[in-house]
């Protein structure tokens, strides 16, 4: 009889060691799919910021580039290269029409640089985004058979141009950027995007 009580005890054991390994393997999944959930909603948040920051500073200075001028283009390093009003910044030089540049450094960070004057060999860096593998440029404009650069249709009498060298001499209406071929943003040129002006040569 005792023996029998013993081999029902040993079963019994068996069975909550079963059960309680059971239980533990599922407590460490669900902990380890929070973990990844909450990895995730990091990343996207991060996402999310990088995207809402570009869109904020480049809406800024798209919004203020310089009609009048002839350094808008897209150049051989594909560095986009513009003039724009910055506004009152905190050192004066950076203040007002500034030179801007656009550019993908090695390290995989889409930068912003500032120069004040072109004598400047040492710009101001903001990161607009980074692990930007890859980054394309449309540019939106009106039909014009001067422009002999590759194209396509858009609407009535506007095109996408894929290239925008110094040599155009004109503003776009319209910039659209895209990065890592998923990520898209489009940029209207100055207050009026259909004031597309041809440049002062």
């Amino acid at each position: 009889m005792y023996l029998k009580k013993r081999f029902f005890f040993l079963i019994e054991v068996i069975i909550a060691l079963f059960l309680a390994a059971i239980l533990i393997t599922m407590l460490f999944s669900f902990f380890a799919n929070v973990t990844k959930i909450e990895r995730d909603v990091e990343k996207a948040k991060h996402v999310a910021f990088q995207n809402e920051n570009l869109q904020i500073r480049l809406n800024q200075i798209f919004s203020e580039i310089k009609l009048n001028s002839e350094n808008f283009y897209l150049d051989d390093q594909k560095a986009l290269n513009f003039i724009f009003d910055n506004g009152i910044d905190p050192i004066s030089e950076y203040s007002d029409e500034i030179f801007g540049k656009i550019s993908l450094d090695k390290d995989q960070n889409l930068n912003l640089f500032l120069y004040p004057n072109e004598k400047i060999d040492v710009p101001r860096k903001e990161i607009l985004f980074k692990n930007v593998k890859k980054i394309e440029y449309k540019f939106l404009y009106k039909k014009d058979d001067k422009i002999k650069i590759e194209k396509s249709f858009a609407s009535k009498d506007l095109y996408w141009h894929y290239n925008w060298p110094n040599e155009i001499k004109k503003v776009p209406i319209c910039i659209c950027i895209k990065i890592n071929d998923d990520i898209d943003f489009s940029f209207f040129i100055a207050a009026n995007p259909y004031n597309a002006i041809e440049l002062k040569k």
